[in-house]
């Protein structure tokens, strides 16, 4: 219980966008930990989310590598990884930036929204058109819904800050890679010092272990990275757990 999650607050799910969990269950060999949605975590046995799960030790080689993939290519192709950035990154910030504005403004109408059915409920039971049985389980309905928007809505405010104030700027990645060589341990300084974010797709097969699982690297400064070779792939690439079996 008084492990460190050093991933805490950077992983968050690609369908529902919550944030995922450190889940240890019964184990205590650290390499059977997982991360796992927190949607998934807090409605287990209810449709609101898949797990999305994805092994530590699995995450950390996929980062682990990605991190040094970038700080390789950043420091001996300096001028292609920095008009190849700049094209990139500012497009896509100012994609992620609208989708997130749009999302958080969806879930506040929604409150609203949910507000008023609420009061028009409460006038229904009070008049005699719904039982007290049916505004009990309506009223659950609504409460949880919205609390669980609540809870959501300074997730999103923080993402639309942090993505406005991290607008691209590749020289303060390259002042961050004159620092490092190569990346051997991925300590909480590191994850926060390159990584502002992940992203973790479902599997092709729910539930598999071995099944491709898509996982999104987000930069600090810079969004997501590929090399040259791979920038047309970049939507599609997957990482598969049976390479570290």
């Amino acid at each position: 219980m008084g492990e460190i999650n050093k991933y805490s607050g950077l992983i968050y799910c690609a369908d529902c966008g919550r944030k995922h969990y450190l889940y240890r269950g019964r184990t205590v060999k650290r390499e059977s930990y997982s991360f796992i949605c927190g949607n998934y975590h807090k409605h287990v046995g209810e449709e609101k989310c898949t797990p999305h799960s994805i092994r530590e030790v699995v995450l950390d080689e996929i980062v682990r590598e990605e991190i040094n993939k970038a700080l390789y290519y950043a420091r001996n192709n300096t001028k292609e990884f920095t008009d190849y950035i700049s094209k990139k990154t500012s497009s896509q910030y100012r994609k992620e930036l609208n989708a997130k504005t749009a999302e958080l403004s969806k879930a506040e109408m929604r409150i609203v929204e949910l507000k008023s059915l609420f009061k028009r409920l409460y006038e229904d039971n009070v008049l005699g058109r719904i039982n007290d049985e049916q505004y009990r389980m309506l009223s659950a309905d609504y409460n949880d819904e919205q609390k669980e928007l609540e809870a959501t809505i300074p997730d999103l405010q923080k993402e639309i800050d942090t993505l406005k104030n991290e607008c691209t700027n590749v020289q303060k990645f390259l002042d961050i890679v004159r620092k490092y060589v190569c990346v051997q341990e991925l300590t909480p300084e590191v994850l926060r010092t390159f990584i502002s974010k992940i992203v973790v797709h479902e599997r092709e097969k729910k539930h598999s272990q071995t099944s491709p699982q898509q996982i999104d690297i987000y930069f600090r400064y810079i969004g997501t990275f590929a090399l040259p070779g791979e920038i047309n792939q970049a939507e599609e690439k997957t990482h598969d757990e049976r390479r570290t079996a």
